[in-house]
């Protein structure tokens, strides 16, 4: 399912989004998430860099996201990035 970054009027395609309260999505296709809780990204060599950096900032417009974990695919590894209840 893709995820839509309202601020930034693009898509992304997490590999695993989490809402907790009723989703909301952008029309009737229900393909689209507006209010993603958590997101998780599995990183590959290719990707690693851009999901770390570039894609975390763009996932930090998302009002709602709380969490974000990052998962190695190559070694036992998970980085999870939590919102502080002050908006950190």
């Amino acid at each position: 399912m893709r995820v839509r970054l309202h601020v930034l009027e693009i898509y992304t395609y997490p590999d695993l989004t989490v809402a907790c309260e009723q989703p909301a999505f952008e029309d009737e296709s229900v393909d689209t998430l507006l209010n993603p809780l958590l997101i998780v990204e599995v990183l590959s060599k290719s990707t690693a860099s851009y999901d770390r950096i570039q894609k975390f900032a763009h996932y930090r417009t998302i009002s709602s996201l709380t969490e974000y974990l990052l998962v190695a695919q190559d070694t036992y590894r998970v980085e999870q990035y939590v919102k502080r209840t002050d908006g950190r």
